[in-house]
């Protein structure tokens, strides 16, 4: 377990190194915005890849082999079906209890996980609205705004609520992220933990400088944004480390003979509910892609996971040329995770 912390120790900290630098370069440089598409492209197919190839499958294969450990401690009295751990403590003469399969179990984690982040992307959006009533008029002349032009300009009261909704919703989704990563720390393939990091990293970096870039084009000054990108940066790892101490208490908890069945059933249940949280967002920013521009009129709001690379300036893009690509980078994402498939089968 101490190896686990030390390990998800060093791919926190290596997350919010690296997402704090991308939020920097919009307060430093310019970067060409096809370039962060790119990256943002391929991060959101390997989003869909790192949940159908590996987290999925995995938080399946966790979640069974808590049914699986010690059968004697698990098996009710004079019944082939095998009992929940939450019920492997339970006196066995008691008659009142229920069986429960992983399967139901398996169907409930995904689907509240793509509940939890629509719900949040739909509050969003209706916070967005509200606010944007009094902000359409400034819009015009403030979007024509360089990054570099008075940044430290006093923001007006419809920024800052934007701008806080935005932050607010990105948060949000970097500390699902986490429950992922804590969650992969937790299971017993080592290998997962690699896979859930780099499909984190792939669209951590370009959603923190597409952050900060339409905080400045919001009217935040330099200092502010920075806070917001510190906020950020560090939502991800706060909910990996605290998933992975809610892990460790609900397992350590246990006697020592069921200790493991406890730590592998929430390490596949919060598996399976951070992936149905990479699909609703995976799912979102597809659409958006497939729907062009106009689709970002009546999407989600651009404070989900995928910032709209549109806010970050003027100049129109040309779709058609940039469709192919950008098709071709989203697949060759979705079917990098088919690496894990090389090395040596993982057997329970």
């Amino acid at each position: 377990m101490a190896g686990g912390f030390w390990w998800l120790f060093f791919l926190s900290f290596v997350i919010a190194s690296t997402s704090i630098a991308a939020g920097i370069v919009p307060l430093a440089l310019s970067l060409s915005r096809k370039r962060v598409q790119a990256i943002s492209n391929f991060g959101m197919g390997l989003l869909v890849g790192t949940s159908l190839i590996v987290i999925i499958p995995e938080g399946v294969s966790t979640l069974y082999s808590a049914y699986t450990v010690e059968p004697e401690l698990t098996k009710a009295p004079h019944s082939n079906t095998v009992r929940s751990p939450l019920h492997s403590r339970e006196d066995h003469g008691d008659h009142e209890h229920h069986d429960a399969s992983p399967e139901r179990y398996i169907g409930l984690a995904l689907v509240l996980g793509f509940v939890f982040m629509y719900i949040i992307n739909l509050v969003s959006v209706w916070t967005n609205q509200r606010n944007d009533r009094g902000y359409t008029a400034t819009i015009s002349v403030n979007s024509l705004r360089s990054f570099s032009s008075s940044p430290e300009s006093n923001e007006t009261p419809h920024y800052v609520k934007r701008s806080f909704s935005t932050t607010l919703g990105l948060l949000i989704h970097a500390t699902a992220d986490g429950i992922a990563l804590g969650a992969s720390a937790n299971a017993s393939k080592p290998s997962l933990g690699i896979i859930v990091f780099f499909a984190i990293m792939l669209h951590k970096a370009p959603a923190a400088f597409g952050l900060v870039a339409i905080l400045l084009k919001q009217g935040l000054s330099k200092r502010q944004a920075r806070v917001h990108l510190i906020a950020f940066s560090m939502a991800a790892p706060l909910g990996a480390f605290f998933t992975w101490l809610v892990i460790a208490i609900l397992g350590g908890s246990k006697e020592t003979s069921s200790r493991h069945q406890h730590t592998e059933w929430w390490s596949g249940v919060l598996l399976l509910f951070s992936a149905g949280t990479f699909l609703f967002v995976a799912m979102h920013a597809m659409q958006e892609m497939a729907g062009g521009p106009n689709s970002h009129n009546h999407g989600m709001g651009m404070n989900s996971h995928e910032l709209r690379m549109q806010e970050l300036d003027m100049v129109p893009d040309h779709e058609d040329d940039n469709k192919m690509q950008s098709t071709l980078l989203t697949v060759a994402g979705m079917l990098t995770p088919l690496i894990t498939y090389l090395g040596p089968h993982h057997a329970h």
